[in-house]
């Protein structure tokens, strides 16, 4: 079936709280009447988990590196959870966005090229588990941007 995509919306939510996204679900549910495409593009890093010529490899903030795992691949996760069911019904697309840097790692961001490595292998392990569970017809895909001098 050909959908014709008019519509959509942007909400709100804090991808690290499972309950905060399963309202957003809702309420794209209940404006929209369902979910089509799923961009979870949530994702950063920070100072505290990056090494530089003042903060060594091994004096890293193992809290900053969490934080920086965690909204990168959790922040990719719980929206897939949450809106999964939602787009099995119709067949839809996930889109994850991952880095270049899962496949060849920027120096001094160890967390950061490890989470964008974690959403890479997620992508192709949601790919294969919706579609041997639930539907051959949904997409689960990940965008990885490259480099870019500045």
């Amino acid at each position: 079936m050909r959908r014709i995509y008019s519509k959509a919306i942007a909400v709100g939510c804090n991808v690290l709280e499972k309950a905060s996204v399963s309202a957003a679900c809702d309420e794209v549910v209940a404006k929209l009447g369902g979910v089509d495409i799923l961009v979870n593009g949530a994702g950063g890093n920070k100072k505290e988990a990056t090494t530089s010529p003042t903060q060594s490899f091994f004096d890293l903030d193992a809290a900053s590196v969490q934080w920086v795992f965690s909204l990168n691949f959790l922040g990719t996760l719980l929206p897939s959870q949450c809106f999964g069911r939602e787009i099995i019904k119709r067949e839809g697309s996930i889109i994850n966005i991952s880095s270049m840097n899962a496949f060849k790692p920027l120096t001094n961001i160890p967390a950061y090229s490890g989470a964008k490595a974690a959403v890479s292998n997620f992508t192709q392990w949601l790919a294969v588990h919706l579609s041997q569970n639930y539907s051959t017809k949904v997409r689960v895909n990940a965008i990885a941007p490259g480099f870019f001098l500045s």
